[in-house]
Formats: C-alpha cells, structure tokens, sequence
C-alpha cells in the first residue's frame, strides 16, 4: 500500500531528470520569444519600430530603457493589427515597461517616437510568452518539488527500517 523506499528514491530520480528538461526547454523557449535591440539611435521625431507576432491570450510586454543622459520626452504605444493603440506611455529619462494580454491575432508593432530634438540611444526589449511556455515552467519546478519530495521520503524510510531493525535485535 505504501510506497517501499527503494522505489520512492527511483522515482524520485526520475522526476528530478524530467523537471530538468521540461523546466530546461521552457525557460530557453521564453528566452527566445523575447525580442532584445540594444543601442538603437532614436532620432526626434521620427519613429523606431518595433514588430511582434502574437496570438490572442498570450501576454505582451515591452521596456525601453535610454542608454544616454537626455530630457527628451518618449512616447511608446503598441499599435495592434487591428489598428488600435494599446499602453500609451510618455515618459523623459530612464525607461517605461508596459504589458498587456493581446486581444488579436497578427503582427503587433511598438512605437517609440522621441520627441526631443536630440538622438539618444535606447534599448528596447518585446516579447510574447505562449501559455505553454509559462505552463511548462511551472510544472517543470512543481515536478522537481515532487521529485525531491520523494527523495527525503526514501531516506527517511531507510532510516526508519535502520532504526526498526536496531530495535529488533536489542
């Protein structure tokens, strides 16, 4: 009826070894839906655009950090397929970072319109994160917490057939 400790520590093993890959593949699969552009020159008042593919329900999220010292004041919006305008921000000096959970399916654009007259360089990262990606994260660390779970539980049993055993033959 119970779990012998022998089999708890196998199976314990093994769950370790799968959390790793499941855990492994989402964590590289949200690295790569990220979208990173660094020391980009934005030059008033013209527009920097940026474009993503996402489907609806996934999340978006955007930052733009300035990399110069500027008081020029930014603008940053995502413009969705459907033509809306969606986390209208104004900002002057460091960075924004905004995100939402897209409505509509197709090519997302992110605006970035310095309305300063002096360049500065910015960074700009955008992604998309797939449900699946953040599902599989999570399971990946719930699988390596069962995993462990079983472990100390076949060392415990050990130590308690240990313990009984010494018990007998006193």
């Amino acid at each position: 009826m119970f779990l012998k400790g022998e089999t708890a520590l196998k199976m314990g093993i093994a769950l370790l070894i799968v959390s790793i890959v499941v855990f492994s593949v989402s964590i590289f699969g949200i690295y790569s839906t990220i979208n990173s552009f660094t020391d980009v020159k934005s030059r008033g008042p013209s527009p920097n655009i940026f474009s993503i593919n996402a489907s609806a329900g996934e999340p978006l999220s955007y930052t733009v950090d300035i990399n110069t010292n500027t008081t020029n004041n930014f603008t940053t919006y995502l413009l969705s397929p459907g033509g809306q305008i969606y986390l209208e921000s104004n900002f002057t000096g460091a960075g924004v970072s905004r995100s939402m959970v897209a409505n509509q399916n197709g090519n997302w654009h992110l605006y970035v319109l310095n309305r300063g007259n002096q360049s500065s360089n910015i960074s700009v990262h955008l992604g998309s994160l797939p449900f699946y990606l953040e599902a599989g994260a999570y399971a990946g660390l719930t699988i390596l917490v069962v995993g462990i779970v079983l472990i100390i539980y076949s060392f415990d049993m050990a130590r308690r057939e240990k313990n009984r055993q010494a018990e007998r033959f006193r």
